[in-house]
């Protein structure tokens, strides 16, 4: 039976066909629209709405690719499943990867790209095709320290000691390179990113754990570490840990803070992961450490996790003045200065909102494929704080770790190597999904699918406590 709908325009200054296919995708979440119903005709629905038939064939040739509509020749267009979010092809070549965690990017298509077509037409662009100064152009500077301060928490932002980077990656090595000065090592959490592994490695910096529980890094090891190691320096990701999505409590930041003044230590703390998670939970999630000693705290996040990882925007907040002088110096020596256009299409959409509605949509997305692995992986995953998170995390030991990962290998499941995530011997260890790198929910449920009847045979794979 056909319904009566019609769009809800949101007045943003979005394309027509966009407001369209927006509201769908709000009604068919907010249940206004349910699976299986059928859409006024293009026709009907153009006539309704007094816009060309041509703007409503674009707008439903959209909604069907983002996987809110089936079309069928003679029948009509339906509101699509629950599970069709972003791709409706229950097929799929070649390996699923579920190694790289990034966004789903199917959501940033539309909207960069119109922020793309109108820079074309943008005298900014004469601007951003020459060299620009080694921090960036002050007016994006001054943008992104807005975005620091407002999506990821950090009170008292000044765009004059932020640094923007060739995305967050970049900006954690420059950290790096700015903050140690001797051979000590530096202290990370015992189970950790592999990308500030990656950089370290190639800085010839080695690195000592700090011993963790289910709120993160524990205050006394990381005491107990420095005074061991001598060492200056300590990486943390308090929000949406990396791998194993644990969020610090403001307690434990407290603490932590304390030992970094009581040991003279300067803090790198990363956040790409921030603006989901602070999104998810309303603006109420605990305050960056850096609020609590930003006179040692090196503050290091990006664009990649919350429009698209494409852009290469990383966004490096330094101390002081000295500090971005540093980073700067090492910036010039690696390639001068990052380019601009990325961070152009970046502010922009920060500017006139597009970035807060992406925002919104890569929230929604990254939610329901956290809730499908958490429904087939219940047993044996570490539950996440919020399901706004990219990737969820399977504790094993170490043995089993591997096997997983190379029965999945075997399966054409791509999957980040265990041995990667640990910085010692003895360190926890296990499996970081990434969830959003299969283009369909459906793919998706089919890795997860393996992977769970792989721990249903394994005779060790009972569900573990988790300190």
């Amino acid at each position: 039976m056909q319904i009566e709908w019609q769009p809800q325009f949101n007045g943003t200054g979005d394309p027509i066909y966009v407001q369209i296919v927006e509201s769908l995708q709000r009604d068919r979440e907010n249940g206004r629209l349910s699976a299986g119903e059928r859409l006024p005709t293009q026709r009907d629905l153009a006539k309704t709405l007094g816009i060309g038939i041509g703007t409503v064939t674009r707008a439903f040739a959209e909604a069907e690719r983002r996987g809110l509509i089936n079309s069928h020749v003679g029948r009509g267009a339906f509101v699509s499943g629950a599970h069709d979010l972003e791709d409706t092809s229950d097929a799929w070549s070649g390996p699923i990867d579920l190694s790289l965690n990034t966004p789903p990017t199917q959501t940033a298509r539309q909207r960069i790209s119109l922020e793309m077509a109108a820079l074309v037409n943008d005298p900014e662009l004469l601007s951003l095709l020459g060299m620009v100064p080694t921090a960036g152009l002050d007016r994006h500077r001054k943008v992104l320290a807005g975005w620091v301060r407002d999506r990821h928490g950090v009170a008292g932002t000044h765009w004059e000691r932020l640094l923007v980077t060739t995305g967050a990656q970049h900006a954690l090595s420059l950290a790096l390179r700015s903050t140690r000065t001797g051979s000590e090592p530096v202290l990370v959490e015992e189970t950790t990113f592999f990308g500030f592994r990656a950089a370290a490695e190639q800085l010839g910096i080695p690195l000592a754990p700090i011993a963790m529980d289910r709120d993160g890094a524990l205050p006394a090891a990381l005491a107990d570490a420095a005074q061991r190691s001598g060492a200056k320096v300590v990486y943390l990701q308090p929000t949406l840990h990396n791998p194993t999505t644990r969020i610090m409590p403001t307690a434990r930041r407290t603490a932590i803070a304390d030992v970094l003044r009581e040991r003279n230590l300067t803090l790198i703390e990363g956040d790409v992961y921030g603006a989901l998670a602070r999104y998810d939970a309303g603006g109420r999630m605990p305050d960056p450490i850096a609020n609590l000693v930003p006179e040692r705290t090196w503050f290091v996040s990006g664009l990649s996790k919350s429009i698209a990882p494409g852009l290469r925007v990383g966004m490096l907040l330094a101390p002081d003045a000295a500090g971005i002088e540093r980073a700067a110096a090492h910036f010039r020596a690696d390639s001068y200065s990052a380019g601009a256009i990325g961070p152009a299409i970046g502010v922009r959409m920060i500017e006139n909102g597009s970035a807060i509605r992406l925002l919104d949509d890569i929230v929604r997305h990254a939610s329901a494929r956290t809730s499908l692995a958490c429904d087939l992986l219940s047993p044996w995953i570490e539950k996440p704080r919020t399901m706004a998170t990219l990737h969820v995390w399977l504790p094993r030991p170490e043995l089993e770790a591997e096997r997983l990962y190379s029965h999945a290998m075997r399966e054409g499941i791509l999957l980040t190597p265990p041995a990667a995530l640990s910085t010692a011997d003895g360190s926890p260890t296990g499996i970081r999904l990434c969830l959003n790198g299969p283009r369909s929910m459906t793919a998706l449920e089919h890795a997860l699918g393996v992977i769970t009847q792989a721990l249903r045979t394994t005779p060790t794979s009972a569900t573990r406590n988790i300190v």
